[in-house]
């Protein structure tokens, strides 16, 4: 990794710890909020919650860049007993380790804080089920493109692969809303990159490098009115 895209990295990775932090009294509140079935309307959208339940039938599932767990817990509460749930931030498993032990799935989940080099230390055709949402389009190409390469390898033959991307920006979008996306197609916002901009095609064709699309469906975040944020089901054959 260049100095460039570490130092890109480190930001992001600060930049998410912080977006996770929550104090001791804020974490006491959580527990006390939290009831009974509320897992069913942990993901942002429904189309969300079908792709983390529709893996629930997996031996062994990894939520790589899970951030607070909503996609491990639906899986977990749905029935899936082996779930591998890790993310940079260590705010973010903090949140994990308590979503599980109050929704009783702590001995599905296995919550791990990990290093931009774990992926590269698991070993080959592991996992029948991977999701991975929000996560390589908000990081530097170089690293975005070696994630997919280390999930393609540690994926078992005939695994189920689930990524969900933010919407494409294209040129109406960003000359309305005065948006500077770089010639790599990175968006900074306050110095900190938040979205690598590719399209759907742009995406089909990196993906089509490793795996059979399955599907490409489309879905919104709460109060959005269209539905163009991106989930691309993709299997490895």
């Amino acid at each position: 990794m260049d100095f460039e895209v570490k130092e890109k990295y480190n930001k992001l990775a600060t930049f998410w710890d912080s977006v996770f932090l929550l104090d001791e009294k804020e974490k006491e509140e959580l527990k006390k909020s939290i009831k009974g079935d509320e897992w069913k309307d942990f993901a942002p959208s429904k189309k969300l919650y079908d792709a983390a339940s529709s893996l629930a039938g997996s031996n062994k599932l990894l939520d790589y860049g899970c951030g607070q767990g909503w996609a491990s817990i639906i899986a977990a509460c749905n029935g899936c007993k082996d779930v591998t749930s890790v993310d940079v931030s260590t705010n973010a498993i903090d949140i994990v380790k308590i979503y599980k032990e109050l929704f009783k799935v702590d001995k599905n989940i296995h919550a791990i804080h990990i290093d931009e080099m774990w992926l590269e230390k698991e070993e080959d055709n592991k996992y029948d089920g991977i999701i991975c949402s929000n996560v390589i389009d908000v990081l530097p190409n170089p690293i975005s493109m070696k994630i997919i390469d280390s999930i393609y390898r540690i994926a078992k033959p005939n695994a189920t692969i689930i990524f969900g991307l933010n919407y494409y920006i294209d040129e109406e979008m960003k000359s309305k809303k005065e948006l500077n996306i770089n010639e790599d197609g990175e968006l900074f916002v306050d110095g900190v990159l938040r979205m690598l901009n590719k399209s759907d095609k742009e995406w089909e064709n990196i993906f089509t490098k490793y795996f059979k699309i399955i599907k490409l469906d489309h879905f919104a975040w709460p109060n959005e009115t269209q539905e163009k944020r991106r989930l691309f089901y993709l299997k490895k054959e």
